[in-house]
């Protein structure tokens, strides 16, 4: 048997009515205690007032204590330091170039073919049915190229696909290579 909660038996009706906005004096209900409508009214009552976060800054600065927005970089160093156990640079440099797990070759810094324009790219999408041929989304449309050569310009090498899936075939790229040379229902 279950408790009728609606009306005044929720426990939520604490504080819920009719109330009269502060700013703009309309009427509006709400389940909480509120005195703005909404996030315009509230953005127009600050109009004029200091930003919260400078006040905040403003009482630790008369403390004696700086806010983590306005430390000094060298104290921060220090604590990354002392956490990880290396700085900064060196941790890029291990990740950077042919470290990185996700290197090929520099093949980013490579320009695409000739033949790579607007028209080639509306081409492939008009044959794709303007849809990613992964998930069948028809937003955020981009060309991919199969062999993930940019230089290779070919119809049969490009496909439709969104712009969350072109950054999901950018892993795995032997896998959606095979995949997508399987696929190919255009050809």
């Amino acid at each position: 048997m279950k408790k009728n909660i609606q009306g005044k038996n929720n426990p939520n009706y604490k504080n819920a009515g009719w109330h009269i906005c502060l700013i703009c004096k309309t009427k509006f209900h709400s389940y909480q205690k509120r005195v703005y409508c909404g996030r315009r009214c509230y953005f127009k009552s600050r109009i004029g007032k200091p930003n919260p976060k400078a006040i905040r800054a403003m009482n630790l600065a008369s403390r004696g204590k700086a806010a983590w927005w306005n430390r000094n970089p060298e104290k921060i160093e220090k604590q990354r330091i002392k956490i990880t156990g290396r700085k900064r640079p060196e941790q890029s440099k291990k990740m950077s170039g042919e470290n990185n797990p996700m290197f090929c070759g520099w093949i980013s810094l490579r320009g695409y073919g000739k033949g790579w324009n607007k028209s080639l790219r509306k081409r492939i999408k008009e044959r794709d049915g303007f849809i990613c041929q992964l998930c069948k989304s028809d937003k955020a449309l981009s060309v991919h190229h199969i062999n993930y050569n940019k230089q290779d310009c070919q119809e049969q090498n490009l496909i439709t696909l969104c712009n969350r899936c072109n950054g999901r075939v950018n892993a795995k790229r032997g896998y959606w290579i095979k995949y997508f040379n399987n696929k190919q229902v255009w050809a």
